[in-house]
């Protein structure tokens, strides 16, 4: 699992993160995507790989 702490003020599906949050990431069971883990909350989404590089780059996110 790769560690990213949160860098803005986003919601992300079911998620609802804000700055100094983290999510754990892992690699999903299903294709082309990741399971994003909130913290402190152990809530999960699956996510689609490209949607997560959207807001890697975008600045939302953060490998910590």
């Amino acid at each position: 699992m790769t560690k990213y702490q949160v860098k803005k003020y986003f919601s992300w599906g079911s998620l609802k993160l804000e700055p100094l949050q983290y999510l754990l990431v892992k690699e999903s069971d299903y294709p082309d995507s990741y399971t994003v883990i909130q913290e402190n909350s152990n809530e999960a989404i699956e996510v689609n790989k490209k949607s997560f590089q959207n807001y890697l780059t975008s600045g939302f996110i953060e490998k910590v």
